[in-house]
C-alpha cells in the first residue's frame, strides 16, 4: 500500500481508509468494554430473545414462530407471525 513505485507504475492510488467507520468501530469497542464485555451482552441477547420468544409461545396462537424446533431460534433476528383469526397478517 505504501509502495509508491506500484503506484506510479500502474497510475492509480489505493481509496481512502473510511476513517469515519474506523473511529466508530473503536468507539462502539470502547462502548461494549466500559458496559461488561462481549460476555455481558451475550447473556442480554439471550434474555432479551428469551422473554421475546416466552412470549409468543404463551400466546394461545396470536403469534406464531416460524421455527419449530426451540434450539434453532436466532437470539438476534427473531422470526414470527400475527395470526388474526386463523388468517395471517
Amino acid at each position: 500500500m505504501f509502495n509508491w513505485k506500484s503506484t506510479i507504475d500502474t497510475k492509480s492510488i489505493f481509496n481512502t481508509t473510511p476513517v469515519f467507520a474506523v473511529y466508530m468501530t473503536g468507539v462502539y469497542a470502547d462502548f461494549i468494554n466500559k458496559n461488561g464485555g462481549v460476555a455481558y451482552f451475550e447473556d442480554l441477547a439471550e434474555r432479551r430473545s428469551k422473554l421475546l420468544y416466552d412470549t409468543i409461545d404463551s400466546s394461545h396462537g396470536f403469534y406464531s414462530g416460524n421455527v419449530i424446533n426451540k434450539n434453532d431460534r436466532s437470539r438476534i433476528n427473531a422470526v414470527f407471525k400475527i395470526n388474526n383469526n386463523g388468517i395471517y397478517i
